[in-house]
């Protein structure tokens, strides 16, 4: 049904018939009399939904083949249930990697996240939907300035947003306002998806989002009213109201015409625990091949019966060479008595810690043990001991592992009580750590090892029009097969702009075989190192000198080269060096005063008061979580019952 049958439809409906699709549940109605169908919009959509594997574990895949794997799947799983969406897919860029919402963030980085979500996009699903706009938790309030917006926050979202079928205002925050809570943050994100994308959103706005084309989830007949009432009033035009039955009707007519391909079920990677699982430590110990292994954790929270798991408090009697501590609940900290038995084994034998959660914690126990693996996305505890005796983890960290959670500035009591808005510049995730405060990191952004190692041959790099593509070797120099993820990190030579220093903007994963070497092109899209000039609203490549750093993470570069992009030659982009000095003081912690923070944000410097959080309703948090309780994993209700406590649900 194209735009203008679309429209001709609408025209028809009188005004109960438009409110009665423009909210109200997770399932539209029909109008019969115009052929309109019903559609559903899935259980997904509900607060207390979480997507497996989330999108945490996809990230640590850095494999956009293996996102649009996935994606495929679940818009082809969708389809058979008759649902108009394959699931959410997060938009957000994580600002704490320790909070367990972390997992519905693909990453900390805007280029690693926009890239995956192009390739869920590009996987075949029918209608994801983009969520988590902007950060986590109460810091989300504070105030991003206009460059840290569009280029680091709202870029995911630029990048792929034309791809979507549908976007969902759920939750985050857009300078200092919550997310679909006024029209003018709903206007701001509807503008970078298609006309005819759905928009939708839980919050209670009802007159001003329905007029600016907003699908309201929950809505009841009271809202109905106030919105017909407006209308008499004349306090909203009728035609107003069409913008957002337009995008519903569209939405209904793609999905049912996809109802109707024909198409065989993709499996989706059956390889995701190995793809995903990130090698953060290694001594030596793995692989453990011919030594003897017993895991210890919680044996309910593994699917299978193949691989005995014993109570953690039973690790003091074990006579295995190596211990294996699975971890999976440890949101706030790793339990003390793990703590503890972990340290008491390692005095007798090898211990390897198996973090199977989907977000980082601080880690007390790191110089005891031998090894320690990140496994966001686990099902069974024989994967676990397939990783330690022979498989290799392939994946990669999509964030900055710190020492403790106070080092991420968001939590840093000392910002807080400042009330500046430094974490919310241009400077985020490694750029911030990498730039700043290299001693609060643990594990730096891309960090990965492997069971064998990698040498990189000498860069070569060819500037063509407004791309750089860097080409070099990759060489497995270990003794079994491996791999490897090579990663180039950008930063501007010249000056007059801050901020564009160790970006990164290009990755390749690569399997070898041992004394196996491939040559690895990896390009450089101008558009990647774009910035946005303050002055005139728009996005400029700055002319003159780069350097590509290449290397296996952010922190482990291996080459360099050089290379000149034609671009702006004289403009200024924000404040210069004279005007926020501190900004372009790399190396040393960021501290700007009042009065830059003042010109970055062109408003006087105040502190922020802590704003009320939004009242949650709590026996309706006690309904949702009994029934989580029947319908979700054991394994999943973590982040579940998290959801349902830190979600606004009316």
């Amino acid at each position: 049904m194209d735009i203008e049958r679309v429209r001709s439809v609408i025209a028809q409906m009188t005004l109960a018939e438009r409110l009665s699709l423009a909210g109200g549940g997770t399932v539209t109605a029909s109008v019969d009399r115009l052929r309109v169908e019903s559609v559903d919009f899935g259980c997904s959509l509900f607060p207390y939904a979480v997507n497996v594997p989330s999108e945490l574990a996809l990230g640590c895949t850095f494999s956009p083949e293996t996102v649009a794997a996935v994606s495929k799947t679940r818009s082809q799983d969708a389809a058979r249930a008759r649902l108009a969406f394959a699931g959410t897919v997060g938009c957000g860029l994580m600002l704490d990697p320790m909070r367990l919402d972390a997992s519905g963030c693909f990453s900390e980085d805007p280029y690693l996240a926009s890239t995956l979500l192009c390739a869920a996009a590009d996987g075949g699903v029918l209608g994801y939907v983009y969520t988590g706009a902007l950060g986590q938790g109460e810091y989300g309030y504070r105030t991003a300035d206009v460059r840290a917006l569009r280029e680091v926050y709202l870029r995911p979202l630029r990048k792929a947003g034309k791809k979507a079928a549908g976007l969902l205002l759920d939750g985050g925050y857009l300078g200092g306002e919550e997310v679909g809570a006024t029209r003018s943050t709903a206007e701001l994100l509807s503008a970078f998806v298609p006309p005819d994308a759905v928009i939708m959103t839980r919050c209670r706005g009802v007159e001003s989002l329905s007029a600016c084309g907003a699908y309201q989830l929950g809505m009841d007949n009271a809202d109905r009213r106030k919105i017909a009432r407006a209308v008499v009033d004349g306090k909203m035009l009728e035609n107003k109201t069409a913008r957002a039955v337009e995008r519903i009707v569209a939405t209904v007519a793609k999905t049912h015409g996809f109802y109707k391909k024909q198409f065989d079920r993709t499996p989706a990677d059956a390889d995701m625990f190995f793809a995903s699982a990130v090698l953060l430590k290694n001594d030596g110990v793995l692989p453990a091949d011919g030594l003897s292994v017993e895991i210890f954790g919680d044996p309910s929270m593994f699917d299978d019966g193949k691989c005995k798991v014993r109570p953690i408090k039973d690790a003091a009697r074990t006579s295995a060479d190596v211990a294996v501590f699975a971890v999976t609940e440890y949101f706030g900290g790793i339990p003390d008595d793990a703590v503890r038995a972990m340290e008491s084994a390692a005095k007798s034998r090898r211990v390897v810690v198996a973090l199977c959660g989907d977000c980082a914690a601080e880690l007390p126990f790191i110089d005891s043990v031998n090894a320690v693996v990140f496994c966001p996305y686990f099902e069974t505890a024989a994967d676990i001991e397939t990783l330690v005796k022979r498989r290799e983890p392939r994946g990669r960290l999509p964030f900055t592992w710190c020492k403790s959670r106070s080092a991420y500035p968001a939590n840093n009591p000392v910002y807080a009580d400042r009330g500046d808005f430094r974490y919310t510049s241009v400077y985020a995730g490694h750029t911030y750590f990498d730039n700043f405060a290299n001693a609060d990191v643990l594990f730096p952004f891309g960090h990965g090892l492997g069971y064998t190692t990698f040498d990189l041959g000498k860069p070569k790099i060819t500037v063509v029009g407004n791309t750089a593509v860097v080409s070099l070797d990759v060489k497995n120099v270990g003794a079994v097969r491996g791999t490897t993820s090579v990663q180039v990190y950008v930063t501007y030579c010249g000056k007059g702009a801050y901020g564009l220093s160790g970006k990164l903007c290009a990755f390749s994963r690569v399997e070898l075989g041992s004394g196996e070497s491939e040559n690895v092109e990896l390009v450089i899209d101008a558009e990647d190192l774009a910035l946005f000039d303050v002055n005139d609203g728009s996005f400029k490549t700055l002319g003159g000198k780069y350097e590509a750093a290449i290397g296996f993470s952010s922190a482990d570069i291996r080459a360099r080269c050089a290379f000149k992009l034609d671009g702006e030659k004289k403009t200024a982009i924000g404040l210069t060096e004279r005007e926020a000095p501190s900004y372009y003081a790399t190396g040393d912690k960021l501290k700007p005063t009042a009065p830059e923070i003042e010109k970055l944000l062109k408003v006087p410097f105040v502190k922020k008061p802590k704003l009320p959080a939004r009242e949650i309703d709590a026996r309706t948090v006690k309904r949702e979580i009994k029934r989580a309780k029947k319908t979700v994993e054991r394994r999943l209700f973590a982040r579940v019952e998290y959801k349902i406590n830190n979600t606004p649900i009316e």
